[in-house]
Parts: structure tokens; C-alpha cells; sequence
């Protein structure tokens, strides 16, 4: 079962992060709110880290999901795996997609593009996962 639906259980719920975190950041700099907390006194240093804080927290709670409805749904892959060893999989693979996020975040300037680049990314990472 997870041979054939695989890419769908394990390559989705990190993209919803990358989706999430992606348009947000860039719609906070679209509409200059950046440029208000940076005005009141808040340094990019902050303003990065409780990003980052929130990207982790995405993280942790997506790869748990992921984990755990995979035990629930009886995969082979989980009952075959050490816990720890699936959740620190798919955590770190997870937070490099919101790392990523965050970098593309900083090259989009509208949240139209950042929906358009988000969405090619997962229609494009889907396509390459069943074609693999």
C-alpha cells in the first residue's frame, strides 16, 4: 500500500507547511507589516527566529501526524521502523522544506506569485515521486 500511495501520505503534509509558511511570510512583506514591526523596534534577528520557532513547531506537529497515522493506518514502513528513526525523518525533511520556504520568501515580492511557486513545487515534487 504505501508503494503505490506513498507520495501522497509522506510528501504532502511537509508541503502544506512549505505552502503555508511560503505565502504568509511574503504576505506579511507584501504588505510592508515587516517594514511596521522593523519601524516599532523589532530587529530582523527576532523577527526571523520566531519564524523559524514557528516553522519548527509546523514541523514537529506535521511529522507526529505523519508518524501517527501511519502506525494507525498499519503501513509496513512504520511497524518496520524505530519510531524515533521516522519521526526524525520526516521532521528534518519537513523543516528543510519551511528553511526553503523561507528562502524563496525572501525572492517572491507578491503572495499571487508565492501561490503560483508554491503550488509548482508540490504539483512538480509530486510528479517526480511517481515517476521514480
Amino acid at each position: 500500500m504505501v508503494a503505490t500511495s506513498g507520495a501522497f501520505y509522506f510528501f504532502i503534509p511537509p508541503m502544506v507547511t512549505f505552502v503555508v509558511l511560503l505565502i504568509e511570510v511574503t504576505r506579511e512583506k507584501e504588505l510592508k507589516l515587516r517594514l511596521g514591526l522593523s519601524v516599532m523596534g523589532m530587529n530582523a534577528t527576532s523577527y526571523w527566529a520566531s519564524w523559524i520557532s514557528t516553522g519548527f513547531m509546523f514541523s514537529v506537529g506535521v511529522s507526529l501526524l505523519t508518524c501517527v497515522f501511519g502506525y494507525i493506518c498499519w503501513f509496513d514502513l512504520f511497524w518496520g521502523t524505530p519510531f524515533i528513526i521516522m519521526f526524525t525523518l520526516f521532521l528534518m525533511f519537513t523543516f528543510a522544506m519551511a528553511m526553503l520556504a523561507f528562502f524563496l520568501s525572501t525572492l517572491v515580492s507578491t503572495q499571487k506569485l508565492a501561490y503560483t511557486l508554491s503550488y509548482v513545487f508540490l504539483l512538480g515534487g509530486l510528479v517526480l515521486q511517481f515517476v521514480f
